[in-house]
């Protein structure tokens, strides 16, 4: 390993019994050569302890900084690999397999020493009638990388299969784990045979897509310039550390970091304060209420204008996240009393002025702002020498040791100032703070052990799943269910074996099962409705293929309108539409004075287009574009702070901390509202990060994801002030329908679908006929009817 610059070896058919002495002298062994750096597994068949030859088992050794990215190790206990769980970035990695695959068949006679008849023998005693050590191999090696893989791991395995890799039961286990040969894929040349007694390939080198394209070179070395002992070639592989680690998975939404907590009273009151003298020093506050002055003496604003605001915009955004950044970074020693916080630092000072000395360099930089920080006077180098310097560091250590000594005192004095600084940021008694930070620290202890065992563990959207057919009837439900980019359509049926070309979007029943159809016209005819064959589905990884997919999906989830041919999704609805809807058409439709008959729209759409008319008290009904502070201020607190927002990365504890400090509050609330009073769009507010999240847990099925968009946290504030304080207000006071449920304070989508089910039931219990008209398929008859008086 030393000689070749190897950071990963794997040892196949190691002949060992790896019993507690000699993984002892392994790792002893590999400590000493690589400076205590390496990493060893090793694996078996099941032996006497008094063996030291055994035929089989498996070791891998790491050395190196490679070494410190081990998170997880462990072995097959037949004997037959060993494995290791190498992290990368973003709780990502590589788990990587080494394995011996035993040459005999199942049936095949061995002798009673092999490592074929030793895991025969174990696998009888575990209840296995048939034992097939050759096979049994591979299902093993699933269940590890089904783990792994499933929290974003990429496979790689080293194996002696004793088979070429078009044998069978290797190509199954390749294809499903998503497995190529590194070796010889992208190569014109044939990979030489891999051992002395033969001259086909039977080592391998595997690794799915990320694998392959991490690789630099690969290849194997000639038969003896490996181990000497062995009568195998040496496969070998260099990958590129960077693209390896890398996580190149579909990850809609980045996990930002969260500086701070608000609970966190100093720093948050430090990144208040920090922002506070930024905006000073860079006159932001100025800057805005020009730039709004400048605003209002124009009756429209040009490209300079705007370009002059989202510059400014970038600017404020820069001030936030690297003031956050600089608060995280600072060390408050909140384990520690701020006596021991010092006299470690002074230990710091003294070593470091040592090496100046020993060095005869002059005092650094950092030395004297260390030195200002600590309040302590530089000695002069011309009366300091090296026996001095030692004799301060000595004394540094023995008072930071009286400290240590009396730390829990000090501490505890430290933590009653910490209790009465909150009290004053809370106005709360200091003795119920003190009390209510035990019982935070306490309760904090146990919701992490309950979290632990109840909520599974976190990772990214890594694969989706795709159904391997297009068509799909449920008997039950009498639907032909079709497979259209990413969602299910259901089509309705009308006699026999016939359905609707119409369809609308459904999940996939349970009881589905696969069919073939025959399309005619507007008629769908199922061909084999006695069909019994469940639907199957296949897993996506590929990062590519996963976007691609997604994307489909939900572009064909939001063409649904436009299928349905909904009247604003026609040609002849555009003009009413047009400019957002603030066009000179939409003005004159709100007034009362478009002429609708000169509009091709239907006549029940023009009925709907003349009930929008103002009335003479919503005429004088308004919006206020300017939001106030306190508003401002009022929507940021009752904000959760957790929720996830902002492709900007400013998340909500920012926005809540801002908002506490008026000055800043007055400044943003400002700034936010200005695009809204002269309509324009600010450039940061026209992204969003769509997210796909999991309606069930660990159903990854396409058409059950669930799509949602993160908005800026302050753009989605400022709706929601609007929204809530104005426009429903105003919608109220205009009349309401009382069946209208959504949007309206005090009424929820929970108690509607109550009421309902009440009404049901009811009727039910009083044995009394009631009806629901739930959808109009033949409106345009209807509507003939009615003004023919027919109906």
């Amino acid at each position: 390993m030393n000689e070749m610059n190897f950071d990963l070896i794997g040892m196949i058919e190691t002949n060992v019994n790896w019993t507690h002495d000699s993984r002892n002298f392994l790792h002893s062994a590999a400590s000493l050569r690589f400076n205590n750096t390496a990493r060893c597994v090793m694996s078996n068949s099941r032996a006497n302890p008094d063996d030291t030859y055994l035929p089989g088992g498996t070791a891998m050794i790491t050395q190196g900084k490679f070494s410190g990215r081990i998170i997880a190790r462990g072995m097959d206990h037949l004997g037959s690999f060993t494995w290791m769980a190498i992290r990368g970035k973003k709780d990502i990695g590589v788990i990587a397999i080494t394995a011996y695959r035993v040459c005999q068949r199942a049936g095949t006679k061995s002798g009673p020493d092999t490592a074929f008849t030793r895991q025969c023998i174990q696998m009888r005693e575990e209840g296995d009638k048939n034992p097939d050590p050759r096979n049994k191999i591979f299902e093993n090696m699933n269940e590890i990388l089904d783990e792994w893989m499933g929290k974003g791991f990429h496979p790689m395995v080293m194996i002696d299969s004793n088979s070429e890799i078009t044998e069978r039961n290797l190509n199954d286990f390749t294809e499903r784990n998503g497995l190529h040969d590194i070796i010889t894929t992208g190569r014109e040349m044939e990979a030489p045979p891999s051992y002395a007694r033969g001259k086909k390939r039977i080592d391998f080198l595997l690794g799915n897509d990320h694998i392959q394209r991490a690789v630099i070179n690969s290849g194997a070395l000639g038969l003896y310039d490996g181990l000497k002992a062995s009568d195998h070639t040496m496969q070998y592989v260099d990958l590129d550390e960077k693209l390896l680690f890398q996580d190149d998975t579909f990850t809609p939404m980045p996990g930002f970091h969260r500086e701070f907590k608000l609970h966190d009273i100093k720093r948050k009151t430090h990144f208040q304060e920090t922002l506070q003298k930024r905006y000073e020093h860079q006159n932001i506050a100025k800057r805005v209420n020009d730039l709004a002055a400048r605003f209002e003496n124009k009756q429209h604003l040009d490209e300079t204008d705007i370009k002059a605001y989202n510059d400014l915009n970038d600017e404020i955004v820069e001030l936030i996240l690297s003031t956050a950044k600089r608060v995280g970074r600072v060390d408050f020693g909140y384990q520690r009393s701020a006596d021991l916080c010092i006299a470690g630092k002074t230990i710091r000072l003294h070593k470091a002025i040592l090496s100046c000395i020993r060095n005869d360099i002059k005092y650094t930089e950092s030395i004297k702002s260390l030195a200002n920080e600590l309040n302590h006077q530089l000695p002069n180098r011309d009366e300091i020498n090296v026996r001095q310097a030692i004799t301060n560091v000595n004394e540094a250590w023995k008072a930071k040791r009286i400290v240590e000594k009396e730390d829990g005192e000090r501490r505890a004095r430290w933590l009653d100032d910490i209790c009465r600084e909150i009290a004053r940021e809370t106005g709360q008694d200091a003795d119920k703070t003190y009390k209510a930070m035990i019982k935070c620290a306490l309760s904090k202890g146990m919701f992490k052990r309950l979290k632990a065992i109840l909520k599974s563990e976190w990772s990214a959207l890594d694969y989706i799943e795709i159904p391997n057919d297009k068509w799909y009837l449920d008997r039950e439900l009498n639907e032909l269910y079709e497979f259209d980019n990413g969602i299910f359509v259901a089509h309705s049926n009308f006699v026999e074996d016939l359905f609707e070309e119409y369809g609308s979007i459904k999940v996939l029943p349970k009881g589905a099962v696969v069919v073939e159809v025959e399309k005619s016209g507007d008629v769908i005819q199922v061909l084999n409705p006695e069909s019994i064959k469940s639907p199957s589905w296949s897993r996506v990884t590929k990062p590519e293929e996963m976007e691609e997919w997604l994307m489909r999906r939900n572009k064909r989830h939001l063409q649904q309108m436009y299928i349905e041919k909904s009247p604003p999704t026609t040609e002849a609805f555009a003009p009413v539409l047009a400019d957002y809807g603030t066009s000179e058409l939409t003005d004159e439709i709100l007034k009362g004075t478009v002429d609708l008959e000169s509009l091709d729209v239907s006549d029940e759409m023009k009925l709907f287009l003349k009930s929008l008319k103002r009335t003479p008290e919503e005429e004088k009904m308004h919006v206020p574009s300017r939001m106030p502070k306190e508003a401002f201020q009022e929507v940021m607190k009752v904000q959760n702070e957790s929720t996830s927002s902002s492709p900007s990365a400013i998340h909500y504890t920012l926005w809540k901390a801002i908002a506490e400090v008026d000055d800043l509050a007055e400044i943003h609330a400002l700034w936010l509202s200005l695009p809204f009073m002269h309509g324009f769009i600010c450039e940061r507010h026209k992204r969003e990060i769509d997210c796909m999240l999991e309606k069930k847990a660990k159903v990854r099925q396409i058409h059950i994801l669930r799509i949602i968009g993160l908005m800026e946290g302050c753009w989605n504030a400022y709706l929601k002030w609007a929204y809530n304080k104005h426009i429903m207000p105003n919608a109220e006071k205009s009349g309401l329908s009382s069946n209208q449920w959504g949007g309206r304070r005090g009424r929820s989508a929970i108690a509607c679908a109550t009421r309902k089910l009440i009404t049901w039931e009811y009727f039910r219990y009083v044995k009394e006929t009631n009806v629901a008209l739930f959808q109009l398929h033949n409106i345009d008859e209807i509507w003939n009817d009615e003004n023919s008086g027919k109906m």
